[in-house]
């Protein structure tokens, strides 16, 4: 029995409504990341002024962060969606194994910069060789 090809909604349905039918969740998620950097800045800053500061610096990297991957994902995305679109799901597989390989390497190299950079950065930030009260020293 020959394999019957199954149309979906992505093909058929008003480009309009099904950009705001995918792009609502998205909205959402990157809506409630940004939410919880406010939430956090608020409790943070009732520790203190040095913890607040910190908190600040992590912010900035972690934006930045989180660029970079937004980015990654949107370029992967598109790769992938044209080999499925081609019918080419092996090759989607291998592009998604690829790509998940290089995330892993990348937060590697992003985390090991990260703490190679901790001591240079922190007399820039113009605090006393001190620690916060809650954390170790490095």
């Amino acid at each position: 029995m020959p394999k019957r090809r199954r149309e979906h909604t992505l093909i058929k349905a008003p480009v309009n409504s099904l950009l705001v039918k995918m792009a609502a969740p998205i909205s959402l998620g990157m809506i409630s990341t940004f939410l919880f950097q406010i939430v956090d800045t608020y409790f943070v800053g009732l520790l203190g002024p040095a913890e607040l500061a910190a908190l600040t610096f992590a912010s900035n990297a972690y934006l930045v962060i989180v660029s970079i991957y937004i980015g990654f994902s949107v370029g992967v995305s598109s790769v992938v969606a044209k080999a499925v679109g081609a019918g080419n799901r092996k090759h989607a597989c291998a592009i998604t194994s690829s790509a998940l390989g290089v995330v892993l390497m990348l937060s590697i190299l992003i985390s090991i910069a990260g703490v190679l950079t901790i001591p240079p950065c922190s007399p820039s930030l113009a605090h006393k060789p001190t620690h916060c009260r809650w954390s170790h020293p490095i």
